[in-house]
C-alpha cells in the first residue's frame, strides 16, 4: 500500500492556458517539483510510494475501496485544501478514512500525519456539522508545518520559494515514515520481506559485530519460516544514479551511496515476493575494470561462510569482468556449493528510466529463492542472469560491449540452464548440476584457495608476432601458468623461438594450456599436425573453455596444488585442469601416456607397453572421442613405406583372424621426401570406436608393431580420451 496519499479536488487541478502568471494545475505542479526533489536525492519515488488518484468523482458518488483503502493505509496525507476541497464530498470521505484509522492507532505510535497544503485561501466556509468543522480545524489551524506551503509559493512561476519548500517537507515525511517503520542503528527496517543492512561488509565475512546487531535488532519478518535470500552489492553500473547535480541533458552517474538507495527502485518489484531478502553491500565496491583475484577469494569466502543461512545468492556486478567473476567463483566454490550463486548487473544505471538492472535484479533474486512456493529447481550452481535466461556462469563470455538484451552468451553452451517465458523461469533439468537430496547437510566446507598469489599470463597468437623477446617478457621462473589464445582449432606457428621458449616455460614447471581465439569451437587434436606438436612439448588441451573460464581455473588449479615445480605436482595440475570441475567445458580430457619406445618390451614382434597408472574415472558410456598420438616414428633411409599397426592388449598368440577385435588402428603410410630427409613420421588416429568396444573401465596396455622394421623407436604413443561431462548429471 502507498506511504503517501494526495488527497485533493480536481477543479482545483485543471490547466488553463489563459493564465501566465501562475500554474493552475496546482497539484501536479506539487507532484512534479516533489518527485524531481526526490530523484535528485538519489530516493526516487517507487510506483507503489504515492497514492495519485486522477478520475473525478461527483458529489453524491462514492469513493472506490481501494481509494479508502489506500486513505487508511498510508502513513502521510497531504489535503491540498481549498474552496472547491471543503465543498467535496470525495476529499471529506478521504479524510474521514483517514482520520478513523488514526484514532484506532495508539497515540504513543502516532503512525499516520496529515499535511495541510493550501491551494486557494479559506476564509470562512460554513460547515454545519461537527465533523466538517473537525475537518476543516484539523486543516486550517496554523500551527508547526501546517502553513509552511501557501497558495502564493505554490502557484508562483517563481519555484525557488517552493523548491526550498517541498525540500523541507520531504524531510519530515521521510523522518515521520522511518521513524514509524521502527529503524534501527544500521538498518532500514521496512514492513514485509526487505531488510537493508546499511554496515558495509569490510572483507569477507558478515561475523561483524555491527553487521550482527543489524541482524538482530531487525523485528520479525514477514516470510520467517523461510531461508532469506541474500543480496550483496559489489559494484557496477547496476547501483549506479544519477549525480546531484547533474541535469538530465548532461547526465553524470555515480555509484550510490549505500545500499539503500538501490533497494527503493527495486522496492516495487521485490516487495510483493514471498520469501524475505537481505541487502548487503562491500564497504570497497569496485569498479569491474579494477577487479582481482584476491577480490574474487573474499566474495567466495563470504559466501562459503553464510551457505548455511540463506536460500540462495544475488551478486551485483560490473558487466567488463562479471563473467571472469563467475568463472571464479564458480572454482573456488566447486567442493562446498550446495546453494544457487547468481551473478547479474545492468548496461542503463537504475536511476534511468529504461534500466535494465530492475528486471535483472527482480528475476536473479527469484532464481535464487528456490524454497519459495512456485520458485525454481534448487540450482547448486554459479549462474549468471541476464534479461531472460540464466546461463551457467563459466560458460559466458561477454558477446557486446555494451548491449541491453544481449550482453552474454555461452558459444559453446547452446541451450541455458533456464529461459524466462510467461514470468516463470523454465529451468533446462537436463543441464542443471544434480546433487542428491541431502548434499546440504553431509558437504562439508573446503578450503578456499588463495588465487591471488599465482602469476598467470595470455598470449594472443597473431601473425608477425616477434618471438625474440619471449624469455624477457615470460620468465620461466616467474610464470607459474600461460595460456595461448591459438588459431581456430588450436593451431600456433612453428617458430624456433616460440616453440623453444614454450619448451623452456614447460621443463621449469609452468603449465601451458591451449585454447582457441575463436568464440565458438574447440581445439582439436586430431586435424593439424601444428596443435599435435603442442601436444607433444606437454602444452594442456583446454577443449572449448573460455578465456575467462580458463584463466581463472588455471588460477585454482595451480593454488589447489601449491608448488608446481615440485614432483609429480605439475602433472596433477595438467590432470585437474583436463576435467570438468564445474561444468566448465563440454568435456572431460583423459591423456594415458605410454612413453617412449625404450619403455616398452618385445614380444612376437611387438613393443608391448607396461600398463600405466589410470585414475579409472572413465566410464566406457561416456566415451565420446578418442585420439592416438603416435609421436617422432624413426625410420630407416630406404623406406618407402610404412605399414604400422597399435593393438588394445597384448598380441594374441596365433595370427588368428579374431585379431581385429583387437586392433585399434592400422594404417599404411607412403614416406614424403621431407619425412624421409626428417627420417622419421608422427600421425594422429581417431580410435573411438574400437577403443570403446575393447575398453573395459580401467588400466590397459597396448602393442604396436611397423611391418618390416625390426627396430622400432618412437618418442611417445599416447592416448587421448574425450568423456561426457560428468559434472552437470551429479557424478
Amino acid at each position: 500500500m502507498p506511504e503517501i496519499f494526495f488527497s485533493y479536488a480536481h477543479l482545483d487541478n485543471e490547466l488553463s492556458e489563459d493564465n501566465t502568471h501562475q500554474f493552475t494545475d496546482a497539484v501536479d505542479h506539487f507532484r512534479r517539483v516533489y518527485t524531481e526533489i526526490r530523484k535528485n536525492r538519489a530516493r526516487p519515488l517507487a510506483e507503489d510510494e504515492l497514492f495519485f488518484d486522477q478520475h473525478s468523482i461527483r458529489d453524491g458518488d462514492l469513493i472506490t475501496k481501494s481509494t479508502t483503502d489506500a486513505a487508511k493505509e498510508c502513513l502521510v496525507m497531504l489535503a491540498f485544501f481549498s474552496p472547491n476541497y471543503f465543498g467535496s464530498e470525495g476529499c471529506r470521505a478521504e479524510w474521514r478514512a483517514f482520520n478513523d484509522e488514526q484514532k484506532r492507532g495508539s497515540a504513543e505510535r502516532a503512525r499516520k500525519l496529515l499535511i495541510p497544503i493550501e491551494v486557494r485561501p479559506v476564509d470562512d466556509v460554513q460547515l454545519a456539522d461537527e465533523e466538517g468543522r473537525e475537518w476543516f480545524t484539523a486543516l486550517t489551524t496554523a500551527d508547526g508545518l501546517r502553513r509552511n506551503i501557501t497558495s502564493e509559493i505554490l502557484l508562483a512561476k517563481d519555484t525557488g520559494p517552493l523548491y526550498a519548500a517541498v525540500e523541507q517537507l520531504d524531510k519530515t515525511m521521510d523522518d515521520h515514515v522511518t521513524r514509524v517503520r521502527g529503524s534501527s542503528r544500521g538498518t532500514e527496517q521496512t514492513l514485509g520481506n526487505v531488510l537493508v543492512v546499511k554496515t558495509p561488509i569490510r572483507r569477507n565475512s558478515l561475523n561483524d559485530p555491527a553487521i550482527a546487531e543489524d541482524l538482530t535488532d531487525a523485528p520479525g519478518m514477514k516470510w520467517d519460516r523461510l531461508d532469506p535470500v541474500c543480496v550483496v552489492y559489489a559494484g557496477g553500473t547496476v547501483g549506479m544514479v544519477h549525480q546531484q547535480d547533474s541535469d538530465e541533458l548532461h547526465a553524470d552517474y555515480e555509484m550510490a551511496a549505500g545500499v539503500d538507495t538501490i533497494v527503493r527502485y527495486l522496492r516495487p518489484k521485490i516487495a510483493p515476493l514471498p520469501f524475505n531478502i537481505h541487502f548487503f553491500s562491500l564497504l570497497q565496491t569496485i569498479d569491474s575494470s579494477n577487479v582481482t583475484a584476491a577480490n574474487w577469494v573474499d566474495l567466495a569466502t563470504l559466501l562459503q561462510e553464510q551457505m548455511s543461512n540463506y536460500q540462495g545468492f544475488v551478486i551485483l556486478h560490473g558487466t567488463n569482468t562479471l563473467a571472469y567473476t563467475a568463472s571464479a567463483l564458480s572454482f573456488l566454490l566447486s567442493d562446498s556449493i550446495t546453494q544457487p550463486v547468481i551473478l547479474t548487473g545492468a548496461e542503463v544505471p537504475l536511476s534511468v528510466s529504461n534500466t535494465d538492472a530492475v528486471h535483472n535484479v527482480e528475476h536473479a533474486i527469484r532464481t535464487a529463492a528456490h524454497q519459495a512456493y512456485n520458485g525454481p529447481v534448487r540450482i547448486p550452481e554459479v549462474c549468471v542472469y541476464w534479461n531472460n535466461q540464466l546461463f551457467r556462469g563459466n560458460r559466458v563470455t561477454k558477446k557486446y560491449a555494451s548491449d541491453r538484451t544481449a550482453s552474454f552468451h555461452t558459444p559453446n553452451m547452446p541451450v541455458p540452464l533456464g529461459t524466462l517465458a510467461n514470468d516463470r523461469l523454465a529451468i533446462d533439468y537436463e543441464h542443471v548440476r544434480r546433487t542428491p537430496p541431502d548434499a546440504a547437510v553431509h558437504r562439508q566446507p573446503q578450503p578456499i584457495h588463495d588465487i591471488a598469489k599465482p602469476r598467470v599470463e595470455v598470449m594472443f597468437i597473431h601473425p608477425d608476432m616477434d618471438f625474440s623477446d619471449l624469455e624477457a617478457r615470460f620468465p620461466p621462473e616467474m610464470i607459474d601458468g600461460l595460456i595461448l589464445l591459438s588459431y581456430g582449432p588450436g593451431n600456433a606457428p612453428e617458430d624456433r623461438d616460440f616453440l623453444s621458449m614454450l619448451d623452456r616455460l614447460l621443463s621449469a614447471g609452468t603449465i601451458v594450456v591451449n585454447i582457441t581465439q575463436c568464440p565458438y569451437g574447440r581445439v582439436e587434436l586430431k586435424l593439424f599436425e601444428t596443435a599435435a606438436t603442442l601436444f607433444d612439448l606437454g602444452v594442456v588441451d583446454g577443449y572449448d573453455m573460455t578465456l575467462e573460464a580458463a584463466y581463472t581455473k588455471l588460477l585454482w588449479a595451480i593454488a589447489r596444488h601449491g608448488n608446481r615445480k615440485q614432483p609429480g605436482v605439475r602433472e596433477e595440475i595438467r590432470k585437474k585442469f583436463q576435467r570438468c570441475v564445474a561444468g566448465e567445458m563440454s568435456a572431460s580430457v583423459y591423456t594415458v601416456s605410454f612413453g617412449p619406445s625404450q619403455t616398452f618390451h618385445p614380444h612376437d614382434g611387438y613393443l608391448v607397453s607396461d600398463i600405466p597408472k589410470f585414475d579409472g574415472e572413465v566410464d566406457r558410456h561416456d566415451i565420446t572421442e578418442v585420439f592416438l598420438r603416435l609421436e617422432s616414428l624413426k625410420l630407416p633411409r630406404d623406406v618407402t613405406t610404412a605399414k604400422v599397426r597399435v593393438l588394445f592388449g597384448r598380441p594374441p598368440d596365433t595370427d588368428a583372424p579374431e585379431w581385429a577385435g583387437n586392433v585399434l588402428a592400422e594404417f599404411t603410410k607412403t614416406i614424403t621426401a621431407a619425412e624421409r630427409a626428417a627420417g622419421e613420421i608422427s600421425k594422429n588416429l581417431e580410435i573411438t570406436h574400437p577403443f570403446r568396444k575393447c575398453f573395459r573401465n580401467e588400466g590397459f596396455d597396448v602393442s604396436l608393431c611397423v611391418e618390416g622394421i625390426d627396430e622400432v623407436e618412437f618418442t611417445s604413443l599416447s592416448v587421448v580420451i574425450y568423456t561426457t561431462a560428468a559434472w552437470g548429471r551429479g557424478k
